[in-house]
């Protein structure tokens, strides 16, 4: 990191995060504080970072359900992440959907639409990796602001 440029008027006794020539507070880009939410063995489901949240892979907990009640209860789901890190639907940036076929890509869209007002709709992609796990149709990535 470039040192800033000193003041005319030196200060000292200054403890850090302070400039000592100056006073003025120390700021590195990088340095900023990470929060973690929703600890499981193997990941934590949400990840804050300079004010973006990040939600990891989410599905329903009910696999029997059809892909209008998986979708459901995935949203559901998402909701209660974004809450514990002081986010919402209304601050969706990005999502990425994982369907375990292409032709429920319409079931979803109409509950996804049902949940999200058209102004707070956010960028989206939409793939198949083919397997997501028995019986699971829907799996969620989620990046929202606070």
């Amino acid at each position: 990191m470039r040192e800033p440029r000193l003041c005319r008027k030196m200060k000292t006794g200054l403890a850090a995060p302070f400039h000592k020539h100056c006073g003025k507070p120390l700021t590195r880009k990088g340095n900023t504080v990470t929060n973690r939410y929703l600890p499981t063995p193997v990941l934590h489901r949400v990840v804050e970072k300079d004010g973006l949240v990040f939600v990891g892979g989410t599905a329903c907990d009910d696999t029997s359900l059809d892909i209008a009640g998986q979708t459901r209860q995935t949203i559901a789901k998402l909701e209660t992440y974004l809450e514990a890190a002081g986010s919402d639907k209304s601050k969706l940036l990005f999502a990425t959907i994982y369907l375990s076929d292409l032709s429920l890509k319409p079931g979803m869209s109409d509950v996804w639409a049902e949940w999200i007002p058209a102004e707070s709709l956010p960028a989206r992609a939409t793939i198949c990796p083919g397997d997501l796990g028995p019986d699971v149709l829907i799996e969620v990535t989620l990046i929202a602001y606070k």
